[in-house]
């Protein structure tokens, strides 16, 4: 699949959904990619990489929100029945 920068923008935008908020942005250079906040901050170390490899990372990024929101979700649940 060849992924384009439209396709990274895209998950970005669902990054700052999920977080509500618009901090995270791209940056490109040398032919590379990274997820930036608004200060330029690098968020997930990588450096300047390619698309695909951007995507991967991002998905990942993604999926551990959602868990992180799921698992906070499920916490609040159980406190409430507990009570």
């Amino acid at each position: 699949m060849k992924i384009t920068k439209s396709d990274l923008y895209n998950k970005v935008n669902e990054i700052n959904d999920i977080l509500n908020t618009n901090i995270f942005g791209l940056s490109g250079a040398y032919g590379g990619y990274k997820l930036t906040t608004s200060t330029g901050r690098d968020v997930l170390l990588t450096g300047f990489t390619s698309k695909k490899d951007l995507y991967y990372n991002l998905t990942s990024y993604i999926r551990g929100l959602e868990y992180q929101k799921n698992l906070k979700t499920i916490y609040k649940k159980e406190y409430k029945l507990i009570k």
